[in-house]
């Protein structure tokens, strides 16, 4: 299989305007402008906006492309609907989004997820 053929399976199922969401988000994360005030912008947003609309902001772009949403239901659907293409996936906890740093709280996680890949 070519390259161009295996691109063009890869996102046949995809929409254009799935396509072009995923073009704007990943130009976004590459600019300088992104990656050196993206977390100030967020923390604006979250006092200016609130939570709630920066969450819904958040989980309608760039959380769409990366994550499964934030409850286990939305995990288990989507790698559902992912094995019907018979693509497989590993769920993990991220612990970026902690208002405040806990060490004994990344270190559970991260011991959680070494069980769970080593069992």
């Amino acid at each position: 299989m070519s390259e161009e053929e295996m691109l063009s399976a890869i996102f046949a199922k995809e929409s254009t305007g799935h396509l072009i969401k995923k073009f704007l988000v990943y130009k976004l994360m590459g600019s300088n402008l992104f990656i050196n005030y993206s977390l100030t912008g967020m923390n604006l947003a979250y006092k200016v906006l609130g939570v709630r609309a920066t969450n819904l902001a958040i989980n309608a772009t760039v959380g769409s492309l990366f994550t499964s949403g934030e409850t286990i239901q939305t995990l288990v659907k989507d790698m559902k609907a992912l094995e019907q293409n018979n693509v497989y996936g590993v769920a993990n906890y991220v612990v970026e989004g902690l208002e405040r740093m806990d060490d004994d709280f990344v270190k559970g996680v991260f011991d959680h997820m070494m069980e769970s890949i080593t069992a």
